[in-house]
């Protein structure tokens, strides 16, 4: 029910700030992706207002950047949902809503499986409150893809 949802990761979880972005953009138009490039934080943050939503997500580590959004959306008088790793974190201490993920991998490197998980049931969420409106504004997006050439079509089944 926001005005406009801005999403808001950076570094490592760029990634799932970016596909929820996109996933969500197929089936509403007023939603932002806050990255910061290009040196345009100030610019994306003077955007939220106070019926907006900002869902920000970062892990230990946290970004700085992560913080001045969620410093940002507060002073805007704007919702904050925070997927994160931790009850402790400075984004779910300072959200209204912490969403948890766990970033424990066997590897070197965190695993973003989790947090990736929790968009994709967020977004099916989403579309499910959205309806039968929404369903049909992700068919017609799909079809725009495929129609625009951004999709290659399918020429054949391998067997």
């Amino acid at each position: 029910k926001a005005k406009t949802v801005h999403v808001a990761g950076f570094r490592a979880s760029f990634p799932v700030a970016y596909s929820f972005v996109y996933a969500y953009r197929l089936f509403r138009n007023s939603v932002q992706l806050i990255d910061g490039n290009h040196g345009g934080l100030e610019m994306q943050l003077r955007l939220i207002e106070n019926k907006d939503v900002v869902i920000v997500t970062s892990f230990a580590p946290y970004s700085r950047e992560a913080v001045l959004v969620i410093e940002a959306a507060k002073a805007a008088g704007a919702s904050i949902i925070a997927l994160t790793d931790s009850d402790a974190s400075p984004l779910a201490l300072e959200a209204d809503v912490a969403i948890l993920f766990s970033i424990n991998s066997p590897s070197f490197f965190p695993s973003l499986t989790a947090a990736s998980s929790i968009t994709e049931a967020l977004l099916a969420l989403l579309v499910v409150d959205a309806g039968e409106s929404g369903v049909q504004k992700l068919d017609d997006a799909e079809q725009q893809l495929l129609a625009s050439g951004s999709y290659l079509a399918r020429t054949s089944k391998r067997s």
